[in-house]
């Protein structure tokens, strides 16, 4: 990985998140949902396979984010690979930031903006070389309008970065190995860590995901949306879902809300179960 550029280290971590993140995307909808529609926390379930699916997606869910953290923070991984780009980790020249066609007569407050957001990066992601900027008695302006930036990126400065974030990652990776993934070894610890809840693991992503932002920002000087694109509409199909967990089947849907009874109640026509509809349909279309 030698000669990996610094947008293809973000993007490897980035389409992992997205990937991850898929989950929760209608993990949320379908708890909300069931909550809603159930009147209790406790509820009979009718369709377990349903169920244990939403159960496993939400295992996975915090497995995964758990795995990709850790590897993050890996000999290998995302936060080492970041040493080979520190030359790109500084505070960018005022008279540096490009200004887009559509901004004339307000280039200087356009570029005051945008490094104004960059430091404020900067500074989230590496207080240790703010403190040696203010240990310099430098005044804040002073470097606006330098050339060369006056404060650099060490490796012990990515390396004070990768221990704030295992302590960002911390609460994740706990009920990873004590809840999830090794629930059966019977550890100590398994008793005192708690399961996280499905929006605490999305304040965890947001957590991770505004780490790599700011350092996409100080980087790159550009930024990336964590949204995973999905097909279906996550509150219909939470509906849907949450239909068959506590109704059991489509055919006890269909007749739980009246539609049998409504296809069939045309004078002279025959009561037909769901399977009948069913099979007259897959039969023409073969």
């Amino acid at each position: 990985m030698a000669n990996e550029t610094a947008e293809e280290l973000f993007a490897s971590v980035e389409d992992d998140i997205i990937r991850i993140k898929r989950r929760l995307a209608y993990l949320m909808p379908l708890s909300a949902e069931l909550e809603l529609r159930a009147g209790a926390p406790q509820f009979p379930v009718r369709n377990d396979i349903v169920y244990q699916m939403f159960e496993d997606s939400y295992d996975m869910v915090v497995i995964d984010l758990a795995s990709l953290s850790r590897g993050m923070m890996a000999a290998g991984g995302f936060f080492n690979r970041l040493n080979n780009h520190l030359r790109l980790l500084k505070r960018p020249a005022l008279m540096d930031i490009n200004v887009p066609a559509g901004v004339q007569g307000m280039e200087e407050h356009f570029r005051t903006s945008v490094k104004d957001s960059i430091d404020a990066a900067f500074d989230r992601l590496f207080p240790d070389v703010v403190i040696r900027e203010r240990a310099a008695s430098r005044p804040r302006w002073w470097h606006r309008y330098t050339k060369r930036p006056p404060s650099k990126v060490t490796q012990a400065n990515t390396q004070a970065l990768k221990n704030r974030f295992e302590t960002i990652a911390e609460a994740v990776i706990r009920d990873r190995d004590a809840r999830r993934a090794h629930r059966y070894e019977r550890r100590r610890a398994d008793k005192r860590t708690q399961m996280l809840g499905l929006n605490e693991i999305a304040q965890q992503f947001e957590k991770v995901e505004k780490v790599l932002n700011d350092l996409r920002l100080v980087a790159l000087r550009s930024s990336f949306v964590y949204e995973p694109p999905l097909f279906a509409n996550k509150q219909k199909t939470a509906e849907h879902l949450t239909d068959l967990i506590l109704m059991g089947g489509i055919w006890h849907i269909l007749h739980f809300f009246g539609v049998e009874q409504a296809l069939s109640a045309s004078p002279g026509a025959p009561f037909r179960n769901y399977y009948q509809y069913r099979d007259a349909f897959y039969a023409k279309k073969n």
